[in-house]
């Protein structure tokens, strides 16, 4: 009885096995979108004595699968660990460490560290991207379904998931875009220094790639600017 059972066991592993070996990742694929780039305006009375930059930014996910956060081992300073959870085909999920939630202040919700870097480039002729002048601190975001990108994209929910800024969980569903407007703060570069002049305005999203794409090579958009 006892071989019986064990023979049942060992078939029962490999069928299992198989299963999961057929499973693929619905990975989320993070882009940064170049409109919203044009929005942008110049502060002198933010932080006084500093010419800043102010600039929108959208993060849409054009990918096959959700990009989802979930919280995990709290951390204390209003911090805690965040993994990625990724889906697979075959409706099971698989996690991996991420990153870090905190707490913004000013924003009073959770962010996600690290998620963008906004940069300021010289132009070079034939309109060509030359050297950094100017950048911003990686900016933290809470990542939502602020607006909807494309709803014609394969895996569109049209009943928005993730609205909420939780320390609980997070995201950005298939077809929609995690969007920052220009008054937020920390949505700008420190340009005090930068002399008068056009340049590319440059956002990077997930600029340390702590999070997992189908493709890692269109996180960064770009717009031109006028610098008086």
């Amino acid at each position: 009885m006892s071989r019986n059972v064990i023979i049942s066991f060992i078939v029962f592993s490999s069928i299992s096995t198989t299963a999961l070996g057929q499973a693929t990742q619905l990975l989320p694929d993070l882009i940064t979108s170049p409109t919203p780039l044009r929005d942008n305006s110049i502060d002198y009375e933010t932080i006084p004595g500093k010419k800043l930059l102010r600039l929108s930014n959208s993060s849409p996910n054009i990918g096959v699968g959700k990009m989802e956060l979930r919280g995990g081992r709290i951390l204390g300073d209003g911090k805690r660990e965040v993994y990625q959870r990724i889906y697979l085909s075959n409706g099971s999920f698989v996690s991996r460490l991420a990153g870090i939630f905190e707490y913004h202040p000013e924003h009073k919700h959770i962010h996600f560290q690290d998620y963008a870097v906004y940069r300021l480039r010289t132009v070079t002729p034939n309109s060509g991207v030359g050297t950094i002048v100017a950048s911003s601190e990686k900016v933290s975001f809470c990542l939502r379904n602020s607006v909807v990108y494309n709803r014609n994209l394969p895996g569109f929910n049209p009943k928005s998931e993730y609205k909420n800024c939780s320390s609980n969980i997070q995201g950005i569903g298939v077809g929609y875009a995690d969007f920052y407007r220009k008054n937020l703060y920390g949505q700008w570069i420190d340009i005090t220094d930068v002399a008068p002049g056009q340049y590319w305005i440059e956002s990077e999203v997930d600029p340390l790639n702590r999070l997992k794409e189908s493709n890692e090579e269109n996180n960064i958009a770009r717009s031109m600017v006028n610098i008086d």
